[in-house]
């Protein structure tokens, strides 16, 4: 999984109180791992997000 470049300061210039777990957030973001790696269920799964969203 590609991990995620980003900014800290992004979140922080718009402050609120979600600051405070920015960089906890990320660090799960970027730690996440694929659930699978099997590209039938994948592709599945990727038409039916596409087709429900139109």
């Amino acid at each position: 999984m590609p991990k995620l470049n980003l900014s800290v300061p992004f979140f922080s210039n718009r402050g609120g109180n979600a600051v405070a777990n920015t960089n906890r957030r990320i660090k799960a973001i970027n730690d996440a791992m694929a659930l699978t790696e099997d590209s039938s269920i994948i592709e599945q799964i990727s038409l039916l997000s596409v087709t429900l969203s139109n």
